[in-house]
C-alpha cells in the first residue's frame, strides 16, 4: 500500500491516510507517526510580549519558530501578567493567530502552552485524558488533593500563573495530591493539570499462543487450544472433556443412582454449566462419595464453582495442568484477531545491536544504531523504543525498505515506540 504523502509539507503538517486511518507529522526531515492524544503534542508558545502596544489585538502564535496550528480557544493555556487568561472569555483564536479581548499593554508578561490539536472521536483509542483543577490557597497551605487522578509522572502544576518545576517546587507521587515544598501565600491561585495515560488496543479474529494476565473478559470463544492460564478461571459455561486431579472438593450426597442429565452442586466448585460424558474426570480427592457408585449417563450437566485440579483437558486443544493453561494453533475468541501477536524476547540495550523476529528492545542510551533482521519474511515483526531524552537513535535497515523508502530512519524525539512489519519488498518495513 503506497501512501501519498502531500508535496511541500510545512512543519507540523499532519496528514491522516484515509485508507488506514494512521496519521503522520512533517518534523521538517521525515514524516512519523502522529497521535492527537499524546503528551508529545503539548507545546510551549513563544513569547510574543514583544509586540504588545495596546492597541494590538490579534498576535501569530509559534513554537521553537513555527507555526502553531491552534485546535481551539480552549486547546490553549495563556497567562499575561502572571494572571491565567479564561479562553472564550479572554481571548478567541482566529486561523494561527490569538485574538486578546482587550489589547495587552506594553510591558505585560506573556506564557502560553499548546495542550495540542482535537482528538476526533473516532479514532482516539490511545491517548492521555487530562484534568484541570483550580485551587485558591490558604495562608501556609502545602497538600492539594485533585479531583480525579493522575498517572504519576504526568501532573504539570502553576502558582500565580507560573509553571513550578516537579521535584524542585512540588512533589506528585500518590496519584491525587500534590505537596508545594514551599507554603503559598493566602489566595494564591493554584492551577494543576494532570494526565492520565491510558491504552486501548482492539483488534478482530483469531488468536495464535495467546497469554493473558490480569483480569480479561474474552466473550465468544470458539476452537482455542493451548491456552495458559495461571489462577482461578471462572467461566458461566464450559463444553469439553476434563482430566487430572480435583482436591479439596466437600460434597454429600444421598443420590448415588444419578442418570440422564442430572445437575451435581459441588462444594467450592460452582460454575453454572458443565457439557460432557465426564469420562476424563479423574483423580478427585477429599469427597464424601463413591464415584463409582453414581451409574452416570447420557450427557450431566455439572454445576460447579471454583476448581482446583492438577490438570483440566479439553478435548485435543486445551490444556491445563500446574504449568497453567496451554494453548496451541489458533485461537477464536469472539471477533478478535491477532496472528502472532506477540514479542518472544523483550531487551535493553545501550550499544549497537542487531535485532531478530518477535524482539522488542528498548535503547537506552545515545548513539546507538538498531540493526533490523536480514532477509526478513512477510509478518516478521520487531518493536523499537526510546528509553530516554535522547534523540539519535538510528534504526538500520540491513538491505530492506522502510515505509518503501530505501533509506536509514533516525527516531529524532524522546521516549518514541514503534512497532515494524515486514510487508513484502516493495514496502519493506511498516511501522505502526
Amino acid at each position: 500500500m503506497a501512501l501519498n504523502f502531500p508535496s511541500s509539507p510545512t512543519v507540523g503538517q499532519v496528514y491522516t491516510d484515509s485508507v488506514s486511518g494512521f496519521s503522520y507529522e512533517w518534523n521538517g526531515t521525515v514524516w512519523i507517526s502522529f497521535s492527537a492524544a499524546s503528551s508529545s503534542q503539548i507545546k510551549v508558545i513563544d513569547d510574543i510580549s514583544g509586540s504588545f502596544n495596546g492597541v494590538t489585538l490579534s498576535f501569530a502564535l509559534t513554537t521553537s519558530g513555527f507555526t502553531l496550528n491552534i485546535a481551539n480557544a480552549a486547546s490553549l493555556r495563556i497567562s499575561l501578567g502572571g494572571v491565567i487568561q479564561s479562553p472564550g472569555v479572554d481571548y478567541s483564536v482566529s486561523g494561527t493567530n490569538i485574538v486578546f479581548t482587550t489589547a495587552p499593554e506594553s510591558g505585560l508578561s506573556f506564557s502560553g502552552i499548546s495542550l495540542g490539536p482535537a482528538v476526533p472521536v473516532d479514532y482516539a483509542n490511545n491517548g492521555n485524558v487530562y484534568t484541570r483543577n483550580t485551587f485558591t490557597a490558604t495562608a501556609g497551605q502545602t497538600l492539594f488533593t485533585v479531583t480525579g487522578t493522575y498517572t504519576v509522572g504526568y501532573l504539570d502544576v502553576y502558582q500565580n500563573g507560573v509553571r513550578l518545576t516537579s521535584g524542585v517546587d512540588y512533589t506528585a507521587t500518590t496519584g491525587n495530591t500534590f505537596t508545594l515544598t514551599t507554603p503559598a501565600n493566602l489566595n494564591d491561585e493554584v492551577e494543576s493539570i494532570g494526565y492520565k495515560v491510558s491504552l486501548i488496543v482492539t483488534t478482530q479474529g483469531q488468536l495464535d499462543n495467546l497469554i493473558v494476565s490480569g483480569i480479561s473478559t474474552l466473550a465468544g470463544q470458539t476452537n482455542a487450544s493451548n491456552i495458559n492460564v495461571t489462577g482461578i478461571v471462572t467461566a458461566s459455561g464450559f463444553i469439553g472433556n476434563v482430566t487430572g486431579t480435583a482436591s479439596t472438593a466437600s460434597f454429600a450426597t444421598t443420590s448415588f443412582g444419578l442418570s440422564g442429565t442430572p445437575n451435581l452442586n459441588v462444594g467450592i466448585v460452582t460454575a453454572t454449566s458443565f457439557v460432557g460424558s465426564g469420562a476424563n474426570l479423574t483423580g478427585i480427592s477429599s469427597v464424601s462419595f463413591a464415584t463409582t457408585s453414581f451409574g452416570l449417563s447420557g450427557t450431566p450437566n455439572l454445576n460447579v464453582g471454583i476448581v482446583t485440579a492438577s490438570s483440566l483437558k479439553v478435548g485435543t486443544a486445551v490444556t491445563v495442568d500446574s504449568s497453567g493453561i496451554n494453548v496451541s494453533g489458533i485461537t477464536t475468541t469472539g471477533s478478535l484477531i491477532a496472528i502472532n501477536s506477540i514479542y518472544t524476547g523483550v531487551t535493553t540495550t545501550s550499544i549497537n545491536k542487531t535485532l531478530v523476529n518477535r524482539e522488542y528492545c528498548t535503547v537506552v542510551s545515545a548513539g546507538v544504531t538498531v540493526t533490523f533482521p536480514a532477509s526478513p519474511s512477510a509478518g516478521w515483526e520487531v518493536g523499537v523504543a526510546v528509553g530516554g531524552t535522547f534523540t539519535d537513535t538510528v534504526l538500520a535497515r540491513n538491505g530492506s525498505n522502510i515505509m518503501g523508502l530505501a533509506e536509514n530512519m533516525t527516531l529524532d524525539r524522546e521516549y518514541l515506540s514503534f512497532k515494524f512489519i515486514y510487508t513484502d519488498s516493495t514496502i519493506g518495513w511498516r511501522f505502526f
